[in-house]
């Protein structure tokens, strides 16, 4: 049996989730194809990203000889999905299944399109619903799985979480030939090489700090300590209640992995940990892992962290191991939308917390600080509470500003939908473009301040209450974006 695996990736070829379920039915005997189409597709005039109709014809001709398709996509790739999908129903007679955190909150949605929509973990929910059809045996009964019959929805329950990943194969990085990479500049597909997958695996958005080495993407735990309103994953630990939902693996099984990329590629770049809070877990158990990582691995490599969970003793084991990249997640500085977004930091914590990770400026290349700005919740005092504690944060640091984005199923989608504030649903949810920043005053200061270096002592002066009444004008706003295009277009052409 032959299952084809699409991956509508955000950024690379990493696609940790679909390389993991393709190693759960390697390992069971199955043949397994991996597509990946890494940031791709075009808005057309309905302002929706598809792909050009030759483009869709290929990835159908790459999965004819398929029994079985999966497409694994977030909320941005979903009308290239419907696209894909439809296509593939129309010229073969194969079922699809659609997996990934859309597909898990919107399964009815989905079932529009798919035959079948998995939800929430899947490594054990695909391997027994394949090994059921391979072996011709009724499968509508399989846990995690919704599926469309005869005009009617089944609805199964999930099963519990994985709780030993140790169980788990390694990710599929096999590149015998059943790997194939989406060039958007060809409209081309190619099977992934050593030299190709490299080129995919280096961070394009962080090559100013990088210098562009390739990093091998991986992760050592399921889970994350916080419940933030916007996230998915207050939705995932309400679908998994009572159960152990932060669940690591042994620094072991992680070190032998790693060992095992390094040694079959050759490769010298750096080791990306894709954990939503990697420092989740006591100060002796990153001890552990540090140590053993340090003598078996020695690359540098990237994690992130939160104030949930970070220390100045676990930073010191994880850079005495080789953390040289981190990103830490602020989100904002006004203390309403710190309720809207169930973050119970002060900034008074963040602070210190921003403190401790400057006394290791000399290991830690740029710390990176997240933001999430653009919340229809916030007064223009409240955007500029955030830029007042950006300007109170030690350098050296670099911000990652994102644009607040609806999740369909969060708890702030919900509000929003309750209180009318999400009236065109493409745009807003499928459309939506996190990077592009809107043109407000605060947005504004805060690019100036954080991205370009203008002195403090000067925003502060613009920060002043008249003069915000008098430069806070909507007619204003083109201006106001001027410096993150620029930004953008420094970061492009100069990193």
């Amino acid at each position: 049996m032959k299952i084809s695996l699409i991956e509508l990736s955000v950024f690379n070829t990493s696609a940790i989730g679909v390389r993991s379920l393709s190693a759960v039915l390697k390992r069971a005997g199955y043949q397994v194809q991996l597509l990946f189409l890494a940031n791709s597709g075009k808005k057309d005039e309905s302002d929706i990203f598809i792909y050009p109709d030759p483009v869709v014809q290929k990835i159908v001709n790459l999965c004819k000889n398929s029994d079985l398709v999966g497409v694994s996509f977030l909320t941005s790739g979903f009308h290239r999905a419907v696209q894909i999908t439809e296509r593939l129903k129309k010229e073969m007679d194969m079922p699809v299944i659609w997996g990934g955190l859309h597909a898990t909150v919107e399964p009815e949605q989905c079932l529009n399109y798919a035959d079948m929509v998995c939800m929430g973990e899947g490594e054990a929910a695909l391997l027994e619903l394949v090994q059921r059809m391979a072996a011709g045996q009724e499968y509508y009964g399989t846990l995690n799985f919704w599926f469309k019959k005869d005009g009617r929805i089944i609805k199964n329950p999930v099963r519990p979480l994985i709780q030993d990943l140790d169980e788990l194969p390694f990710l599929d990085y096999d590149l015998s030939g059943e790997h194939f990479a989406f060039i958007e500049k060809k409209e081309e597909f190619y099977p992934l090489d050593r030299s190709l997958l490299l080129e995919f695996l280096t961070p394009k958005w962080r090559r100013a700090d990088t210098g562009n080495s390739p990093f091998y993407f991986t992760m050592a735990s399921r889970g994350c300590p916080n419940c933030c309103a916007f996230c998915f994953h207050s939705i995932y630990k309400d679908m998994y209640p009572r159960q152990r939902y932060i669940r690591r693996r042994s620094a072991a099984n992680v070190i032998q992995e790693l060992a095992n990329f390094i040694n079959t590629y050759d490769f010298h770049g750096g080791i990306w940990f894709s954990d939503d809070d990697f420092m989740a877990d006591s100060s002796k158990k990153l001890q552990e892992f540090s140590e053993l990582y340090k003598e078996k691995i020695g690359l540098p490599f990237f994690c992130l962290g939160s104030p949930a969970s970070i220390s100045e003793k676990k930073l010191e084991y994880l850079i005495n191991g080789g953390l040289r990249y981190f990103e830490y997640g602020i989100q904002t500085g006004s203390t309403k939308t710190k309720q809207v977004f169930n973050r119970s930091f002060s900034s008074e914590q963040i602070i210190e917390n921003c403190k401790v990770i400057n006394k290791f400026s000399q290991d830690i290349r740029l710390p990176y600080y997240d933001f999430i700005l653009d919340n229809p919740w916030e007064t223009v005092e409240d955007e500029l509470e955030t830029l007042d504690l950006i300007l109170e944060l030690p350098r050296p640091y670099q911000l990652a500003l994102a644009s607040f984005r609806y999740f369909p199923g969060s708890v702030l989608y919900e509000e929003a939908k309750k209180q009318g504030l999400i009236s065109l649903e493409t745009s807003q949810i499928y459309s939506g473009e996190f990077l592009k920043l809107k043109g407000t005053l605060a947005n504004f200061l805060i690019v100036l301040y954080g991205f370009f270096r203008i002195p403090k002592g000067l925003i502060k002066f613009l920060r002043r209450p008249g003069i915000v009444r008098l430069l806070n004008r909507k007619f204003l706003a083109s201006f106001y974006r001027i410096p993150y295009k620029l930004q953008h277009l420094i970061e492009r052409f100069f990193y």
